[in-house]
């Protein structure tokens, strides 16, 4: 390989990260954009839960990615979960669709449960239980059509739009092998 090629190629690489940088700035922002609230209550999650996350994630969930861009997407993911059951609250139990919000959610509980029902309600006025899917009071198509109709109406989305609200596409967009 000669000089020239080796140049081409470092230059590629450099763009390429360039333009990767640029994308995720540019994602980073459209999610704080999707919704005030969530993002003020994901803010707020305290550092040590990050922490907790970061080293407890991976374990739990193999494939969770544990840099800055995964952390705001699933801690907003989480507000979103929790703003959706504020919403739906009068119909009944929502349910989490996401292992990268959950994944956050298990952190926290393990770190400090009683933190997180502070943080629940002051953001979202009630703590919400984590339940397995067998304790539900619903089925779970009807828990997880009530967390659906919750994040749109979280995000101002149209529940019929062609995007999905972050709390469901959560997963995928951190490419979770699950």
């Amino acid at each position: 390989m000669n000089t020239t090629t080796t140049t081409k190629f470092s230059l590629l690489r450099r763009v390429g990260a360039w333009c990767a940088d640029r994308w995720e700035t540019h994602q980073r922002a459209q999610l704080r954009g999707l919704s005030p609230q969530l993002t003020l209550a994901a803010a707020d999650i305290p550092e040590p839960v990050r922490a907790a996350w970061a080293r407890r994630g991976p374990e739990e969930f193999p494939g969770l990615p544990v840099h800055d861009g995964a952390w705001l997407r699933c801690s907003l993911g989480l507000a979103q979960f929790f703003e959706a059951c504020r919403l739906q609250r009068e119909h009944g139990p929502c349910a989490l669709p996401s292992k990268a919000a959950d994944s956050v959610w298990h952190a926290w509980l393990a770190l400090d449960p009683d933190g997180l029902t502070h943080w629940q309600h002051r953001h979202f006025g009630r703590a919400v239980d984590h339940r397995d899917v067998g304790d539900l009071a619903s089925p779970l198509e009807v828990c997880l059509a009530r967390t659906w109709a919750g994040a749109c109406a979280s995000q101002a989305a149209s529940p019929i739009g062609p995007r999905l609200p972050l709390v469901f596409a959560l997963d995928a967009l951190l490419r979770l092998p699950t």
